[in-house]
């Protein structure tokens, strides 16, 4: 969405992430030209649906859900990692604690 201009005369709305105002989701005709302008010339996305937010939802953190407009932050991928960098400084401090009261 970085090529869609917002401002008070063109607002985000909700057709932006492919939902109609009831909550349903947009056919790919009803989406905003200025949203789909860069997709559809591209012709690697010749016979692909556009990846709006909408029909990508329900498919988080799959194969499916992935492309280069939508991505996935694994928190507790990312939470395991900085756990496991940060094990040796409080086994650090504990060893350092033990001579210091020995």
């Amino acid at each position: 969405m970085s090529g869609v201009k917002v401002g008070t005369k063109t607002p985000l709305t909700l057709t932006h992430f492919g939902f109609d105002t009831d909550g349903s989701v947009l056919a790919e005709a009803q989406l905003p030209s200025n949203l789909v302008a860069d997709w559809k010339p591209d012709e690697a996305n010749a016979s692909k649906p556009f990846p709006r937010y909408a029909s990508l939802l329900p498919r988080r953190s799959t194969s499916q859900g992935e492309s280069r407009y939508y991505w996935t932050v694994g928190f507790a991928a990312r939470r395991a990692k900085a756990r496991e960098e940060m094990q040796p400084l409080p086994d650090e401090a504990a060893a350092s604690r033990r001579r210091w009261w020995t």
